[in-house]
């Protein structure tokens, strides 16, 4: 899993820093997922990132930083992805089809969402894993 998400940050980053100059913070954990966890997993991952990469940050700012974190934990996963964007008024993010599709994937997955909005945009998801 870890190495899954890696590869779709490096991607995402490649195609969108565009002189914004993010700088990228990595705590991933080794994670090793059935394929019904790790493809929606990758889908929410790619949303998620793909929204910050593209709309959180700005070339003006001088800091411009995305973590991610993938933490296993005695019988759950929790990935936590926070960049220190711009944010966004919530009210416009329930009406939006990438919300949906997250919540959804989530959903699939028995998983939780948790969205705060604070000095930018933390997504938190925790799901259950069996060994």
């Amino acid at each position: 899993m870890s190495l899954y998400l890696k590869e779709i940050i490096q991607n995402l980053h490649e195609s969108y820093d565009e002189g914004k100059k993010i700088k990228l913070f990595l705590d991933l954990d080794k994670v090793v997922l059935d394929i019904s966890k790790g493809i929606p997993i990758g889908l929410v991952a790619n949303e998620i990132l793909t929204n910050s990469f593209k709309y959180a940050f700005s070339e003006n700012k001088a800091s411009n930083e995305l973590k991610v974190s993938v933490k296993r934990k005695l019988n759950s996963v929790e990935i936590k992805f926070k960049d220190n964007g711009t944010g966004y008024n919530p009210e416009e993010l329930q009406s939006g089809m990438g919300l949906e599709l997250i919540q959804n994937l989530t959903e699939q997955i028995d998983g939780s969402l948790e969205i705060k909005i604070d000095q930018g945009v933390e997504i938190n998801i925790e799901f259950p894993i069996v060994d």
